[in-house]
């Protein structure tokens, strides 16, 4: 944490917005599994910007191109 209280500030922002603590928690758990965020340690501004695309990945289903589903153009 910074010494400035901007990491706790970022941090509160989530709450603020409505997030409860078990799903920054959860994004947390994704943001230590991922190979492309672990690679660099845990900042709080990076997760707090990548939260958003953490919390929707797998929310949507992408198309099978194999069996045929392609997306509406």
């Amino acid at each position: 944490p910074t010494k400035d209280g901007k990491d706790q500030a970022l941090l509160k922002r989530l709450l603020a917005a409505g997030y409860d603590v078990s799903a920054v928690q959860a994004a947390m758990d994704q943001y230590f599994a991922s190979d492309f965020y672990s690679r660099h340690g845990f900042d709080v501004g990076k997760f707090t910007n990548a939260f958003a695309a953490i919390i929707s990945a797998g929310a949507k289903k992408r198309p099978d191109f194999e069996d045929g589903e392609f997306p509406p153009l």
